[in-house]
């Protein structure tokens, strides 16, 4: 009976449109009978998970319509290719609620054995996706079950009629009940997708090469991404490598973070598509992209898609102000002609620069330094490596590293002591050696253990120059202040190209085309100044380069006193003023001025027909004949009247002398005398000589050739052949004292004998601090105790006595004291060696501050000598006849004991430091 609804229908056709009365065949087939239903039945997805693969928990309602008796089975069935079974333990999954636990029992999930009789579908197809239970407790059929269960969807979209929940009631081998409900749709998803950096650049903001790779469910034509955050994606200038093409766009600018391919997708082979010339978020970090396959470019019908796929993209460690500068830099003072050279093969130069970060760095995290190159690698040296936070243009946060194990010689990698931020300017500095001149990138990026560094500067060549080291030596065999000489220059490395020597500050070139050169094989040329240094342009003969291994003599004039550090340094480079190509420098020879020179007299202000005696030594005999004296500015030096030159210690017959009233214009000024030997020359010795000078109201102030003295020996052509500069002058003082006697007990080896000191105070004098008593060479002092030394004579302001050096007694004075003209006495005990020294002179020293223990410093107002006695020599005094008849007048005093002085035939031979006498 066609019309009954127990019938299928089914026909044929050969063509549409179909109809009954167009059939080829026709035939009706019994229809199956219906069983009941559950009157309930509900199925919820819990997280709302429709992407394939995903973990999702599904809870089940149902109200059954009938009794559920004790012993009767359930069965759940879910949509093709779910799973109940547990991955890791294969068994069920778990199943929650109160009430399905009360009423069941006999979990299980037998899809291939039991439960096969309990289904319409074959138990192999079926595996996996049914669940059965038994019922322990009898449930009305009103009475409403729940359960969750966890479960995975899926990796696939589902055909609809496989897309059904199913729940089954058996009571034995009769199904009772069954109800079906439809399946969420399944969104599909690609399967081990990744996203990656595959160009050389990684860092935020270039231009690299992005490859994507995934494993799609369904074959398709065309894939999609879109980078949902950070912004600043740019895929409008990119292109894909073939068999991928990109798909134009005209809207790509307005927005340019998505990019459409065609290429050829098939289900279950792996995809890699490579995508050039994508410009990088601005910021790098976390990013967050959308990629999608569609069955056509059209991109009318997605297949499969993953959103939110999340990859961490490096930041941008932006540098500036890099620089590689030579091991000088360090020090411009130190080094004031090399500082600014380029660094230099085989000798450590400082890597320094500025940079920012786009992502933040944290405590922990690695800073790496890395220097690459094929034909310079440059060592680094972990110890000198600085790191620090810049607060302000003058103020800086120096931030703790600790150096890692994973540093080798080319490598450093450093463990940062605090945090970076994204956006603030920090500085680093490193000491590195390069092996060689050829260029080299440097890596500096911050490792937090991901994939990617979190910020890189991707290796950039700064193009820094290394140049090589030329080895030079200089040479003089003497060079006295301000005499012309001859050095020897060697060049022990061959420089090429155009050369440039550079002389120490104040070292004179004569000038003139080749002036410079003493010689023929090559040609010297001084063409100006660099950084207040004479500089000569140096070359072989006919423009060839210098020889190396030989001496070039240079003519040079030396100056008064050295610079801190000269140095002589030679430069190459391809043409002038270019940068070098190679340089080298050495250490100048030191100047050989006149040893012990010492100018000494008591500088009383205003005072007139001062004595004044210069000591001196010559180590060589150059053939020296004519010596000029120069005093500080504000002196007047005479020689010509009676009396007022005398010899001392000068070789030959009387020497004749020249002030500045003598003979107009031999001398430039009044602070300048001119002494001519009598039929000989200055020979290897020590040397003295005394003239007259006015001295000035108060000390001159100005430059240091000002306030000193100087003295320049020419021999008979001219030449300076001995000189020394700025000796220091007296200070000047308005109290004149001098010693108006010194005597002794006794003079016999290692016995204690009294000393006695005579010292008048012309006037009152204030702000002395201490009287020193320095003792020759091998004499100690025998004091005890402070009882032990005695002011016999006069009140003299003292506070006591100084006995702490073995060689010097100190009679302290009240601070604010003042002292009253007059003769003062002092005695102490002395213990006299058995060897006394070839300079045997005492010294007494009036100083200003404590302590008071040598003849020279700062502190030392006047100092006064006289020359002690030999062993066996009787006092040519009395001591205890001494009294008030010794307070002479000031000038008769004083010109006795200069007479004194004067004719000790062994007064040349004091020491340089010998700061003043008693004068007329």
């Amino acid at each position: 009976d066609a019309s009954s609804s127990m019938y299928w229908r089914l026909e044929s056709f050969s063509e549409g449109p179909a109809t009954d009365d167009t059939a080829l065949d026709d035939v009706f087939v019994q229809s199956f009978e219906l069983g009941s239903s559950f009157s309930e039945m509900t199925v919820t997805n819990v997280e709302s998970g429709m992407k394939g693969s995903e973990e999702v928990t599904v809870t089940v309602s149902f109200v059954a319509g009938r009794t559920l008796a004790v012993g009767d089975k359930l069965a759940l069935l879910g949509p093709e290719d779910f799973s109940f079974l547990d991955s890791t333990t294969s068994t069920c999954g778990t199943i929650q609620g109160d009430a399905f636990t009360a009423a069941s029992s006999s979990l299980s999930c037998p899809c291939t054995t039991s439960m096969s009789s309990m289904v319409t579908e074959d138990a192999t197809t079926l595996a996996n996706c049914v669940m059965s239970w038994a019922i322990s407790s009898a449930q009305s059929a009103s009475t409403t079950i729940s359960f969750t269960v966890s479960t995975t969807n899926p990796a696939t979209r589902l055909r609809l009629a496989k897309n059904f929940w199913a729940l089954q009631h058996w009571r034995g081998s009769t199904l009772l009940a069954s109800k079906a409900v439809e399946s969420w749709s399944i969104e599909p998803q690609l399967h081990s997708l990744t996203l990656a950096i595959s160009g050389s650049l990684q860092a935020a903001g270039a231009t690299t090469r992005l490859t994507v790779s995934f494993m799609p469910v369904y074959s398709a034509g065309a894939l999609q991404l879109e980078v949902l955050s950070p912004s600043g994606f740019d895929f409008c200038g990119a292109s894909a490598t073939s068999p991928a093409a990109v798909v134009e766009r005209e809207d790509c600018s307005s927005s340019p973070s998505k990019i459409l391919l065609t290429t050829t997708i098939t289900s279950g082979v792996q995809v890699s598509v490579k995508i050039s010339d994508v410009v990088l978020s601005p910021t790098g970090g976390t990013t967050i992209v959308s990629v999608q396959t569609f069955d056509s470019s059209s991109a009318g019908y997605t297949r499969e898609e993953l959103e939110d796929l999340m990859v961490v993209f490096p930041g941008n460690l932006a540098t500036t102000s890099q620089t590689l500068e030579c091991l000088h830099a360090e020090d411009s003072t130190l080094y004031p002609v090399t500082y600014s050279f380029p660094a230099r093969v085989d000798e450590q130069s400082w890597l320094e620069t500025y940079f920012t970060l786009t992502q933040p760095a944290a405590a922990g995290d690695d800073l790496i330094l890395v220097s690459d190159s094929e034909e310079n690698l440059f060592d680094i040296d972990s110890s000198t490596f600085e790191l620090k936070k810049v607060i302000s243009s003058s103020s800086t946060q120096t931030i703790s590293v600790v150096v890692s194990k994973t540093s080798s010689s080319n490598r450093l990698s450093v463990a940062l002591g605090a945090a970076l931020e994204a956006g603030q300017t920090y500085y680093l500095k490193c000491g590195v050696t390069p092996s060689g001149t050829g260029s080299a990138s440097w890596t500096i990026q911050i490792d937090s253990g991901g994939v990617y560094p979190s910020n890189t500067n991707d290796a950039e060549d700064y193009g820094f120059v290394v140049v090589p080291q030329t080895d030079i030596s200089v040479t003089v065999s003497r060079a006295p202040p301000t005499a012309t000489v001859q050095v020897s220059l060697v060049l022990n490395t061959k420089a090429t190209g155009f050369q440039q020597l550079i002389v120490p500050a104040g070292v004179l070139l004569p000038l003139g085309e080749g002036a410079c050169a003493v010689g023929t094989n090559f040609v010297c040329t001084d063409v100006g100044t660099f950084r207040g240094r004479r500089v000569a342009n140096l070359s072989g003969i006919d423009g060839a380069d210098l020889p190396t291994g030989k001496s070039l003599l240079i003519k040079v004039t030396m100056p008064e006193v050295a610079e801190d550090n000269p140095v002589w340094a030679l430069l190459s480079a391809d043409t002038v003023d270019e940068t070098p190509t190679q340089w080298g420098y050495m250490d100048s020879f030191p100047l050989h001025p006149l040893a012990s020179l010492g100018f000494h007299y008591v500088a009383t202000a205003s005072a007139t027909d001062v004595k004044v005696s210069a000591v001196f030594s010559v180590d060589v005999n150059a053939g020296g004949s004519r010596i000029v004296v120069q005093a500080p500015v504000g002196y007047t030096l005479s020689c010509t009247s009676a009396n007022s030159v005398h010899q001392i210690a000068l070789p030959g017959n009387t020497p004749g002398c020249v002030d500045s009233s003598s003979v107009t214009g031999a001398l430039s000024s009044s602070r300048q005398l001119r002494v001519d030997l009598n039929g000989t020359v200055l020979g290897s010795d020590d040397y003295a000589f005394a003239f007259l000078a006015a001295i000035p109201a108060s000390a001159t102030t100005g430059t240091s050739a000002d306030e000193t003295w100087s003295m320049v020996i020419y021999d008979a052509s001219g030449n300076v052949v001995h000189s020394a500069f700025r000796a220091p002058a007296q200070r000047i003082i308005s109290t004149s004292v001098s010693i108006s006697s010194f005597t002794w007990s006794a003079a016999n080896a290692d016995q204690v004998a009294l000393i006695t000191f005579g010292l008048y105070f012309n006037s009152t004098t204030d702000s002395l601090a201490a009287i020193s008593f320095l003792l020759p060479e091998y004499v100690v002092h025998d004091n005890r105790e402070a009882s032990d030394v005695e002011i016999l004579t006069g009140t003299f302001p003292s506070t006591g006595v100084s006995l702490d050096e073995a060689s010097v007694v100190t009679i302290l004075v009240n601070a604010n004291a003042t002292i009253a003209t007059g003769l003062y006495r002092f005695r102490f005990r002395v213990l006299l060696s058995s060897l006394l020294p070839e300079q045997n002179l005492w010294y007494v020293s009036l100083c200003d501050g404590t302590p008071c223990t040598t003849s020279t410093g700062d502190q030392v107002l006047m100092s006064l000598a006289v020359e002690g006695f030999d062993l066996g020599d009787a006092s040519n005094v009395d001591p205890g006849t001494v009294s008030a008849a010794a307070k002479q007048m000031p000038g008769a005093h004083l010109l006795s004991f200069a007479t004194l002085l004067i004719g000790y035939s062994s007064l040349f031979s004091l020491p340089h430091n010998w700061r003043a006498e008693a004068q007329e």
